[in-house]
C-alpha cells in the first residue's frame, strides 16, 4: 500500500519538473522573440521634403479663384428640379435648381386680384373726387352768392376734401398692392437658383423631393460652385508660426502621393484674422484645436494640375 502511494507521488513529481522546463524554455523563447529587431515597414509613398534651410510647414488645399462659393437659398421648400449636373460648366444667372412653386404661385394670383382690385377702386374714387369738384367750382365761382346757401356751399366743400381724401387713401393702397404683387414675383424668382456667375457646379449635395432649409453660414452647401477658370491655394499656418511668415518669402507647394511635382506659389493675400484650423491633414501629431493664419497663394495654370479640394503639402521658407 505505502510503495503505490509512493510511485504515484514520484509520477505527479515528475509531471511538475517537466512543467516547469517547459514554462521556463516558453518564456526564454518570449524573451528572445522581444529582443528581435522588427523590419522597417516600408513607405508606400515618399513624403516631401522642404528645399529650404530654414522653412515653415504647413498644409494648403486647392480651391476656385475668389473661393469656392457655396449655393444656397434665401427660403426653404421642396426641391423641385435639379437643372445641373456635377462638372457641368454654366454661364451667369443659368437656373441651377428650383423649390416646389405651387404656393408662390397661387400667392401670385391673389396679389394680381388684388392689384385689379385695388386699380378699380382707385379709379371710382377719381371719377368720384372729379364729380365732387366739378359740384364745388360750380358755387365757389358764382357770381351772385345769394343764389345758394351757405350751407351749400359749405356742404359741397366738405364733400370735396373728403372724396380728395379717399382717393389719396385709393392711390396708397394701390401702391401697396402693387408693392405686395412685386413681393410675390420676387419670392417666385427666389425658388429658382441661379449661377452668381460663369463657372463650373464642383458639388451636388441635394436631391428631387428633399426638403431644404434656407441656407446658414454653417453645414454643408446644396450645391459648390467656383470659376475653374483659374484656381488658387488656401494655406494654413498654424499660430505658433505665425509670427515668422513673411508675405514676400519664397513657397513651394508638393503634390500628396507625387512629390516629383513641385509647384512654385506666388504670394496673393493674407487673412488678417486668425481662424480655428478646419483642414486636417490626418497625421497623428497633428493638433486639432489650433488656430490658423490663412494665406492665399497662386500659381501658374500651365504648371498647375490638381484637383479642387485636393491637400498639398507646402514650405514657405524663412530667415534664421
Amino acid at each position: 500500500m505505502k510503495l503505490d502511494v509512493l510511485k504515484k507521488y514520484i509520477s505527479i513529481e515528475k509531471i511538475l519538473i517537466l512543467l516547469a522546463i517547459l514554462g521556463a524554455l516558453g518564456g526564454l523563447y518570449m524573451v528572445i522573440i522581444d529582443r528581435r529587431k522588427m523590419p522597417i515597414p516600408q513607405l508606400i509613398v515618399a513624403p516631401s521634403f522642404a528645399p529650404y534651410k530654414n522653412y515653415i510647414a504647413a498644409s494648403g488645399i486647392v480651391e476656385a479663384e475668389g473661393t469656392n462659393i457655396s449655393i444656397g437659398t434665401f427660403l426653404s421648400g421642396v426641391v423641385d428640379e435639379v437643372m445641373v449636373t456635377q462638372g457641368d460648366f454654366v454661364k451667369k444667372d443659368a437656373p441651377l435648381f428650383s423649390l416646389d412653386k405651387r404656393q408662390a404661385n397661387a400667392d401670385l394670383s391673389i396679389k394680381k386680384a388684388a392689384l385689379d382690385l385695388a386699380k378699380t377702386g382707385c379709379d371710382q374714387a377719381k371719377s368720384i373726387l372729379r364729380s365732387k369738384k366739378h359740384l364745388y367750382d360750380l358755387v365757389k365761382n358764382l357770381v351772385n352768392k345769394k343764389a345758394i346757401s351757405r350751407e351749400e356751399v359749405i356742404t359741397r366743400h366738405d364733400n370735396f376734401l373728403i372724396a380728395q381724401a379717399n382717393f389719396k387713401n385709393a392711390q396708397a393702397a394701390f401702391k401697396n398692392a402693387r408693392a405686395e404683387l412685386f413681393s410675390a414675383k420676387t419670392n417666385l424668382n427666389l425658388l429658382t437658383v441661379r449661377a452668381p456667375c460663369d463657372g463650373q457646379v464642383l458639388q451636388i449635395n441635394i436631391n428631387k423631393g428633399e426638403f431644404l432649409q434656407a441656407q446658414t453660414a454653417t453645414g454643408t452647401p446644396p450645391i459648390l460652385f467656383g470659376n475653374v477658370d483659374r484656381s488658387q491655394i488656401r494655406v494654413e499656418i498654424d499660430e505658433n508660426d505665425a509670427w515668422r511668415f513673411k508675405a514676400d518669402a519664397q513657397a513651394v507647394a508638393y503634390l500628396r502621393g507625387n512629390t516629383q511635382f513641385k509647384i512654385p506659389l506666388q504670394y496673393g493675400y493674407t487673412e488678417p484674422y486668425v481662424v480655428p484650423k478646419t483642414q486636417l491633414t490626418g497625421f497623428p501629431s497633428e493638433k486639432v484645436d489650433m488656430r490658423v493664419l490663412q494665406v492665399v497663394y497662386t500659381c501658374d495654370p500651365k504648371e498647375f494640375s490638381a484637383y479642387l479640394g485636393q491637400q498639398l503639402d507646402v514650405y514657405i521658407e524663412v530667415a534664421e
